[in-house]
């Protein structure tokens, strides 16, 4: 294989290690599911504490069961836990045939908590954590986004301004700028610390579906329902260069650490690597067969693949008009300047 395509193999096929959280008492914090007239809130307190719930005294309780639950009401109440040292409250969200499970714990608890954050008034679309950690940015459908403490779980802002859902967000690089990309066909950048509307980005022609910052912040990059990425100067707000070539819509992008280079990800089932300085395609990762093959080709005819992807690729050799199919046999040689039909 080519330096070319193992660079962009390299590139493209990375694996993500997915780790889970266990709360107190080891057991998972989800969602268990019940009669949809019935709600259980779980209490994880230090031992002792005193539990109050709706501003009402419930002593060292930490159960607590609701029956009779009309369907699609939801209750919203505050939840405090009072201990020596200190006291630790928040806010729950409940409604019928949900099994919830809140830790109240000590700041010094070692391992993390469970926030169940409550304040968006329709679908939540998107979330960041900010770059240290400490704040978390989510988007909604109630056209909002909002900035959150992480480790209290405390509502910081509402950033206002978008007529159409909220659909990304993204921190800068180091935190004091945010990103949102909404169904009103705009990216916007906020300054973080005060909520302040520093910027509108104009260009799409629908949906923005996905917004990024470069590596050093100075460039942001939009992917819409329109089949193109946009490249922006973070700054001025201009628009540096349009990536065209996507048939579907392009609901992912990213930029490499270096900052040379752009990825998207498409409706049309290919993710394709993209040169900034030049905006030209370098190249393509393709799913096929519901994701079980791969197969990566360049605009000058590199490709390489899983063996399955390579069985269906058919290529001429220079500027032959035959056909050629992949053997086994062509392993060494076929990968490196034949051109895919």
């Amino acid at each position: 294989m080519s330096r070319v395509a193992t660079v962009l193999c390299g590139l493209f096929l990375t694996a993500a290690v997915a780790t889970s959280t266990r709360a107190q008492n080891g057991t998972p914090p989800a969602l268990a599911k019940l009669p949809d007239t019935t709600a259980v809130l779980h209490i994880d307190a230090p031992k002792g504490s005193r539990i109050y719930v709706g501003g009402k005294d419930k002593g060292t309780q930490t159960k607590f069961t609701y029956t009779n639950i009309p369907k699609g009401k939801w209750y919203n109440f505050e939840v405090k836990s009072q201990f020596p040292g200190g006291e630790t409250k928040k806010t729950v969200l409940l409604q019928g045939g949900w099994d919830v499970r809140l830790p109240l714990q000590t700041r010094t608890a070692s391992l993390p908590e469970l926030v169940l954050q409550t304040g968006h008034t329709d679908t939540v679309f998107s979330v960041a954590f900010s770059p240290g950690g400490q704040l978390v940015l989510i988007g909604s459908w109630d056209n909002t986004a909002i900035l959150w403490d992480a480790a209290t779980g405390q509502k910081l802002r509402t950033f206002l301004g978008h007529a159409g859902p909220v659909r990304s967000v993204a921190f800068s690089p180091v935190g004091q700028q945010v990103l949102t990309g909404s169904y009103d066909q705009t990216a916007v950048l906020w300054d973080a610390a005060s909520g302040q509307k520093l910027r509108t980005f104009k260009g799409h022609t629908s949906y923005v579906d996905s917004v990024a910052f470069s590596p050093g912040g100075q460039q942001v990059l939009t992917g819409s329902k329109d089949k193109t990425a946009i490249l922006w100067d973070t700054a001025t707000g201009q628009k540096l260069r349009t990536f065209q070539g996507h048939t579907g819509s392009v609901h992912s992008v990213a930029f490499h650490p270096d900052g040379r280079y752009t990825l998207t990800g498409s409706r049309d089932g290919t993710t394709r690597l993209w040169d900034i300085a030049t905006g030209d395609e370098v190249g393509r990762l393709v799913s096929m067969a519901k994701g079980q093959d791969w197969l990566v080709v360049t605009p000058d005819g590199l490709f390489d693949g899983s063996h399955g992807a390579r069985q269906k690729v058919s290529f001429r050799v220079g500027k032959g008009l035959k056909s050629h199919r992949w053997t086994s046999s062509s392993r060494t040689s076929t990968r490196r300047g034949y051109w895919p039909t």
